[in-house]
């Protein structure tokens, strides 16, 4: 099996294989690296293919063009606010030559990791990968990105009445610290506490006990060095969806006042294990995380310890975190209906 899958900040090509086919997936991955053969044609039938997927999920989805203004709100910078399949003005702009430049740039060894995980040698397969890899040269200088860190945005709050949309819905969003930061641990937790499962706090009371929901979802993003914690909602009229909001800032105001009960932050901690921990069950999500976890730090020495940080999110340091996070300072966008 093969795949890829792109993110705002990375692209990963996976192959699962059997172990004694090493050397030819390796020949294949940097055959695909070094002479990657495409023509105007092919570039022009691609543009098409993802233009068509954009449309399609703006026909599939009411709210496609309205997450994408609330990232816009979110990352103020143009680096950070592009969606991962482009612009539909943008693609159709784009020549063979956009293409090719940005190829040669980033496709090669020295903008790239490579993670293999199973049953191999690692006696025989660094030979491999040197014969294979060795040759490619490196790819033109890889352009500098515009790390930034949060700038203030230049709205905090916008209402946009789309009557297109089936019901009326918000996003709600945060600027947190950075991944690379210890704070980010215990905001993760609050993340598990807040929105994870069914028996979250806000799941509990918007979608079970008070009703005023009918979808929600989010969680922590990152991209690049940065990291913001989002938030969608979605209700059945104008009215409960202000009853939403109101719910949601009473709940987060209660997460920033009152400890977490050591038994629902275990709970928390628990959810979060079993999730990390599934990331090496199987080998092609293990080969995965590390690739992504290297790619994003730089390195992957300090991974043991990781989890333990988690699991060390005291009630103390939840109640801080969230009151240094999840402040007035909050991204608000809200779709209104007739």
């Amino acid at each position: 099996s093969l795949n890829a899958v792109t993110t705002e900040d990375k692209t990963i090509f996976y192959q699962t294989v059997p172990s004694n086919q090493l050397a030819l997936v390796l020949w294949l991955e940097a055959d695909r690296m070094m002479s990657l053969v495409f023509d105007t044609q092919k570039v022009e039938r691609m543009k098409r293919s993802l233009i068509e997927e954009i449309q399609n999920r703006k026909t599939e989805d009411p709210y496609f063009d309205s997450a994408l203004s609330f990232d816009r709100m979110l990352y103020p910078s143009e680096a950070y606010s592009q969606p991962v399949l482009g612009k539909e003005e943008d693609l159709m702009n784009m020549s063979w030559d956009d293409v090719r430049a940005f190829y040669t740039a980033y496709y090669s060894p020295d903008n790239a990791v490579l993670c293999i995980a199973g049953n191999f040698s690692r006696r025989k397969a660094i030979p491999l990968i040197q014969k294979y890899f060795e040759t490619i040269p490196k790819g033109d200088p890889v352009p500098l990105f515009a790390e930034e860190s949060h700038r203030p945005p230049e709205e905090t709050v916008r209402t946009l009445e789309n009557f297109t949309t089936p019901t009326p819905a918000f996003y709600l969003g945060y600027r947190i610290a950075s991944p690379d930061s210890s704070d980010f641990y215990a905001l993760t937790i609050i993340e598990y506490i807040l929105l994870r499962g069914r028996s979250s706090r806000l799941y509990n009371r918007l979608l079970q006990k008070d009703r005023t929901a009918r979808q929600l979802s989010g969680g922590i993003e990152q991209r690049k060095s940065l990291a913001v914690f989002k938030i969608f909602c979605r209700a059945n009229t104008n009215t409960m969806m202000e009853r939403s909001q109101k719910i949601l800032f009473s709940e987060i105001g209660r997460m920033k006042s009152d400890l977490v009960p050591e038994e629902e932050l275990q709970k928390a901690k628990n959810m979060f294990k079993v999730e990390y921990v599934n990331q090496y069950a199987r080998l092609v999500d293990r080969a995965i995380f590390l690739a992504e976890r290297y790619l994003s730090k730089g390195t992957i020495d300090d991974i043991f310890l990781d989890l333990n940080k988690y699991m060390s999110v005291t009630p103390a340091s939840v109640i801080g975190i969230a009151n240094r996070y999840l402040t007035k300072d909050v991204i608000l966008l809200n779709i209104k209906t007739k």
